[in-house]
């Protein structure tokens, strides 16, 4: 009987081990490099905690870069809050398969 209560738990533990390593982090799903649909010159570079976002702009024949930092912050049930820099405001980063939204924002998977 106490072989069988052994066995049970083993069986349990297993099970659990298996189904939270399936389970990946949002911090983890948002890794990489995200374009944005509406704006094919605006980019979001994310890794490990932090967040490079990238705009270029040509006027002119002059071409502008613009670069705003960041960092994640807390996980939540199905988003990521993000702290940009110059922005006072959290911001939300919510994937979806191959998709990112940054609040209002649709960005997909380029990398």
């Amino acid at each position: 009987m106490f072989n069988k209560k052994r066995s049970g738990l083993l069986v349990i533990i297993l099970l659990l081990s298996i189904t939270l390593a399936a389970c990946g982090s949002i911090k983890d799903d948002v890794q990489g490099k995200w374009e944005s649909v509406d704006n094919e010159n605006l980019i979001l570079n994310i890794k490990d905690d932090k967040v490079v976002g990238t705009y270029t702009e040509k006027v002119e024949g002059t071409t502008n870069k613009k670069i705003i930092k960041g960092k994640l912050l807390d996980e939540k049930d199905n988003y990521i809050e993000i702290k940009m820099e110059g922005i006072t405001k959290k911001g939300k980063l919510v994937p979806n398969d191959n998709k990112l939204m940054f609040d209002e924002l649709e960005f997909k998977k380029v990398d």
